[in-house]
């Protein structure tokens, strides 16, 4: 099975999203969460291997608030709220990117958010955490945010 096979197949795909909670005291809270790889991902990783990869990078998430389950033919987060950049980026071991990304203390203050979603600078959504298991919290006043999310690709 060559490379492409895998891409488009997603065999091997996965996603993890850790979030940290950090309020005006310091103290920190941790989260961490497993996703959905949607279709889209394989499809946007091809491209990214044979076209021009400017629109291909991965470059931000989307917070949002729909309480509709995530599916893999899924192009957007149900209800986008609010845009954050991608503002570090890691090579993980085992043929894995770390994405992070933060939610300043005064951004998205008194907003609920129940999902979030990993996009390319093309504005193509590659992964979706739901309510089921992303849940539902509102982000408090003088709290910043940190998301950390790895995306792996392990071969069978």
């Amino acid at each position: 099975m060559n490379l492409l096979d895998l891409l488009l197949r997603k065999r091997g795909l996965t996603g993890v999203l850790e979030i940290e909670v950090r309020d005006s005291n310091g103290q920190i809270t941790k989260r961490q969460i497993n996703n959905l790889v949607v279709d889209n991902a394989a499809l946007q990783l091809v491209h990214a291997l044979t076209a021009a990869p400017a629109g291909y990078k991965i470059d931000h998430m989307v917070l949002g608030d729909s309480v509709t389950d995530p599916a893999v033919t899924d192009l957007n987060v149900g209800n986008p709220l609010l845009s954050v950049e991608i503002s570090q980026y890691e090579d993980v071991a085992d043929h894995g990117l770390k994405c992070t990304a933060v939610l300043a203390a005064d951004e998205g203050v008194g907003q609920t958010f129940k999902e979030i979603g990993l996009f390319m600078a093309n504005n193509q959504m590659i992964s979706r955490i739901g309510t089921a298991v992303f849940g539902s919290h509102t982000k408090e006043d003088n709290t910043t945010w940190t998301f950390n999310w790895t995306i792996t690709l392990t071969p069978p």
